[in-house]
């Protein structure tokens, strides 16, 4: 199953709680009901998963921490990197996984759930979020339950659930990350190399994008760092946290994360955004920002200008790697 959007959509444009919340039990009781799946196994890797017998699931929800992680503890606005199994107990179906089925190629990096527990685009159910609020990097999770009590309404769509019957999560905790400023910074502003937008900005204002008059549609990827960082260098398998301005080659904002003041994480180098953008930003540093033209060949579902794929304009802000 594909849990992230390899278009770099609109909302993503480029596709502590304890565990005695409401609803679940107190974490610690040994698994001993009939109705509950068995889950071994280490952290980052793949679990075991034994389903119960009855294949009828527990009444309630539960959690259990299985490993507990000495890092940092997640907090409710983080942004998070996860690994995490999902899968019907009934039936035994599989409803989503960041372990791919079969043999892997040797030192390719995986794609991964990244992004926040809460806000408009949640990477778990609520549920299984709380349960991970709270938690320290490097813990391992079980929650099991009725599917209507774990999935609700206004759901996520990532990964896919299915309201029915009762499911069994285990989550990996691999790392997070909280961000203290979350608005518009002011840059100042830099000439555009030949041929590329003009880019301006005012703090807390979507950055202004103006496409050189009579300029073609670009067809090869065209790359300018407005603003230098002297953070990491992004590697491929790496999770960000960017904020972002996107745009047709006709100037229209297609979107922007910083309208909201809401940025969104992603992961380079896995296949899970659009080529151009992988390419763009791995070998760049935290901290930079950048101007980026990707043409129709590198941007899946490229706005269409006069019956004709055009080229896309990004400017992103690397704020941190996950």
């Amino acid at each position: 199953m594909r849990h992230v959007s390899k278009t770099l959509s609109i909302a993503l444009i480029l596709g502590g709680l304890s565990v005695g919340i409401a609803g679940c039990s107190a974490e610690g009781e040994g698994n001993t009901e009939p109705t509950r799946a068995s889950v071994t196994g280490s952290f980052g890797n793949k679990p075991k998963v034994e389903l119960p017998k009855a294949r009828k699931g527990p009444g309630e929800v539960v959690a259990k921490t299985l490993i507990v992680g000495k890092g940092p503890r997640v907090g409710k606005n983080d942004y998070v990197r996860l690994d995490y199994y999902a899968q019907k107990i009934q039936d035994g179906r599989l409803l989503g996984s960041t372990w791919p089925e079969g043999k892997t190629q040797s030192g390719k990096p995986r794609s991964q759930l990244v992004g926040r527990l809460n806000g408009p685009q949640p990477v778990l159910p609520p549920k299984v979020a709380a349960v991970v609020i709270g938690k320290s990097v490097g813990s391992r999770i079980e929650v099991q339950g009725p599917a209507e009590k774990i999935v609700v309404e206004k759901q996520t769509s990532r990964p896919n659930e299915e309201a029915k019957g009762s499911q069994v999560w285990v989550v990996d905790v691999v790392s997070s990350v909280r961000l203290r400023e979350r608005g518009q910074r002011e840059v100042k502003p830099v000439a555009p190399d030949p041929g590329m937008p003009s880019i301006q900005n005012k703090a807390g204002a979507p950055t202004n994008i103006k496409i050189p008059k009579g300029e073609k549609s670009p067809k090869k990827l065209r790359i300018q760092r407005l603003h230098s960082g002297n953070g990491p260098t992004i590697k491929t398998g790496d999770a960000l946290v960017v904020h972002y301005t996107a745009a047709q080659w006709n100037g229209k904002v297609l979107g922007s994360s910083w309208k909201d003041k809401n940025p969104v994480a992603l992961q380079v180098g896995t296949g899970a955004v659009m080529k151009g953008i992988d390419e763009a930003l791995i070998g760049k540093n935290i901290g930079d920002r950048l101007a980026v033209v990707i043409p129709p060949a590198m941007a899946s579902g490229s706005a269409q200008q006069n019956g004709k794929a055009e080229a896309l304009v990004f400017v992103v802000d690397l704020l941190a790697r996950l």
